[in-house]
């Protein structure tokens, strides 16, 4: 019975503190304490287990791409980094596209980075091919080399909800990592 009290007010406390900001007392504003740190706890691990997560990527970009499949390039932009199989960004309908949130941003779910840059194969297109294309041949389908205009990462935060993140868009970022503002890396 302790297990399912501890789980609702874990859940209670994620859905009405979605924020990247902490306090130095490791409270969030307003003194809920954050998603991630209670995370870590559950799992029983400290700074180092939350580490381990992921960060979510929320971006914005200056076109509407987001049903084209996005491929990494190296850092000097010369090659395809990393690309997806066709199964991986999904079958029948249901693809791996972004989500969309409020204020124009969107929620990757593909692995978007700094050194993302966006095919001209919508999802149904790349999904339909019958294997992975040569990365030489994806270059000549790279349609997208600058792609963003923002891009966010939210540490700690595992299966967020929309709303969660609609929150932290709302709150303007704050204590987020900035990624790419006005179209230009952060260091």
């Amino acid at each position: 019975m302790k297990h399912i009290s501890l789980i609702l007010a874990v859940a209670a406390t994620v859905l009405a503190a979605p924020s990247c900001k902490t306090q130095q007392d490791g409270t969030e504003a307003g003194g809920t304490v954050p998603a991630a740190k209670i995370q870590a706890q559950m799992r029983g691990g400290g700074a180092a287990s939350v580490a381990m997560l992921a960060p979510v990527i929320i971006y914005k970009t200056h076109g509407d791409y987001r049903n084209l499949v996005p491929v990494a390039l190296s850092a000097d932009g010369s090659r395809i980094a990393s690309y997806p199989a066709p199964g991986d960004v999904g079958r029948g309908g249901k693809y791996s596209t972004p989500v969309e949130l409020s204020g124009g941003y969107l929620w990757d779910r593909r692995g978007v980075s700094a050194h993302t840059v966006f095919t001209d194969y919508t999802y149904e297109q790349y999904a339909a091919l019958p294997s992975a294309p040569t990365a030489d041949e994806l270059m000549r389908h790279v349609k997208y080399r600058n792609p963003f205009t923002e891009m966010y990462a939210v540490e700690g935060l595992r299966n967020p909800t929309r709303e969660q993140l609609d929150s932290i868009v709302e709150n303007g970022f704050t204590g987020c990592r900035a990624i790419i503002k006005n179209g230009q890396k952060t260091k």
